[in-house]
C-alpha cells in the first residue's frame, strides 16, 4: 500500500510493504577482502542475459575490470563474480552504473556492515547457481586470489587464472536466511 497527502509545500508519503522473511539457510561469499577492498559482485534479476553480459563487457572497460564470471541462479537472474579488487566508493560506482538489482545494491549499505554477498551453494531446494561462462578482459589492478581460489574449489569448471594475484588468502562466508523462491 502507498498513501500521499499534498499540501502546498509539502508531500507526505507512507507505504506498507510485506517481505517475505527468511525461512532457508544458505551459504555466500562476501565481497570484501582481507585488506579492506571489495571485488566485483552483482545479482540481476528479471534481464535478459544478452544485455547483461553487454552491460558487463562495458563495465569492464570503464572500471579496468579483469575477467567476470557468469552464474545463472534461476531462470532470468545472474550472478555476476569478479576478482579486481576496488576501494567501496568504487564499488558503488560500479553498481550505480550497472542496471543490477536496486535490492542488492542498497540493502547492505544501510543493513549491514558494508557486506555484498552472493549465494553459492543450494537455497533449499534450489540447487546453487549454475556457472555458464567467463567474460575476459585484461586489467592492470590486484585480483583478490583468496576469490579466485574459493570460487575455484566451488566451480573447478572456472579454468582460467587470475592476472594480478594479491597474495592473500582469506575469505568470509556468511550462513544466512533468505526466502527460498518457488521455480
Amino acid at each position: 500500500m502507498h498513501f500521499k497527502i499534498t499540501t502546498k509545500k509539502n508531500l507526505y508519503q507512507l507505504r506498507l510493504e510485506k517481505i517475505k522473511l527468511g525461512d532457508t539457510w544458505t551459504v555466500g561469499t562476501m565481497n570484501r577482502t582481507q585488506d579492506g577492498l571489495y571485488v566485483p559482485y552483482l545479482d540481476y534479476d528479471f534481464m535478459e542475459e544478452q544485455y547483461i553480459t553487454e552491460e558487463i563487457a562495458h563495465l569492464q572497460e570503464m572500471f579496468n575490470l579483469g575477467n567476470i564470471h557468469i552464474f545463472q541462479s534461476s531462470p532470468k537472474r545472474f550472478h555476476i563474480i569478479g576478482f579486481t579488487k576496488m576501494a567501496a566508493r568504487e564499488f558503488v560506482e560500479l553498481m550505480i552504473n550497472s542496471s543490477c538489482d536496486e535490492a542488492f545494491k542498497n540493502v547492505p549499505r544501510f543493513y549491514s556492515i558494508r557486506n555484498w554477498v552472493l549465494r553459492c551453494f543450494d537455497k533449499g531446494k534450489k540447487e546453487k547457481p549454475k556457472y555458464l561462462y567467463t567474460l575476459y578482459h585484461r586489467t592492470t589492478r590486484k585480483e583478490s586470489e583468496a576469490h579466485y581460489k574459493y570460487l575455484r574449489m566451488v566451480y573447478p569448471e572456472v579454468n582460467n587464472t587470475i592476472q594480478n594475484p594479491d597474495g592473500l588468502s582469506k575469505i568470509k562466508l556468511i550462513s544466512y536466511l533468505t526466502a527460498e523462491r518457488k521455480k
